[in-house]
């Protein structure tokens, strides 16, 4: 009696798990990317200001231009496709927005276009403000390391951040364009 009812037990999971009632698991720690695609278009951030696009909290924060920092910039949702990605991407100008993945994370990419301007961008803590994402292709940032294709001035790439624990990061420029920003994977410790 034992062994039919295992048999019969079995033969159900197996309908469930065949009928896609039972699914896979994820993979532990998966993250979804933020797209910007949950957001009204023309939503807009300043200094100061949070949403939470795709569930993950985007606050505005002030921008170094050029070796003096300012508090006036903003960042904007369009749908120009600047920044190479699908459907709407931000357009930040004089303004970092820092994201807060609810913990760190492993390995981050994002897609960019940058137009014009000075960039920011701060990894764990350390801050660099150059010109084009190509100057900073091949850095450090403590044990992260900095990958970019294209980056060399008015044109559409995307930056790769692997090799280390992010426990913070912010990105900004003055005629930059954003989409796509995908940490890989939550650290659950």
């Amino acid at each position: 009696m034992i062994k039919i009812r295992v048999f019969f037990l079995l033969m159900v999971v197996l309908a469930l798990v065949v009928s896609g009632a039972i699914c896979e698991p994820s993979s532990p720690g998966a993250m979804k990317c933020i797209d910007f695609e949950d957001l009204a278009l023309g939503t807009a951030w300043s200094v100061g200001t949070s949403l939470h696009p795709s569930g993950y909290m985007v606050t505005g924060k002030e921008f170094q231009h050029y070796g003096w920092w300012t508090w006036d910039g903003y960042a904007d949702v369009d749908t120009s496709g600047l920044a190479g990605g699908s459907g709407q991407d931000v357009r930040v100008n004089n303004i970092n927005l820092d994201f807060n993945f609810g913990g760190d994370v492993k390995d981050l990419s994002f897609r960019f276009g940058e137009y014009g301007g000075n960039l920011n961008i701060r990894i764990n803590g350390y801050f660099k403000s150059f010109d084009n994402f190509a100057d900073i292709n091949g850095t450090t940032f403590g044990s992260v390391n900095v990958s970019v294709t294209n980056g060399l001035g008015s044109d559409k790439g995307e930056v790769k951040l692997t090799g280390g624990i992010i426990t913070s990061f912010a990105v900004g420029g003055q005629e930059l364009w954003i989409d796509d920003v995908c940490p890989s994977t939550l650290i659950i410790y």
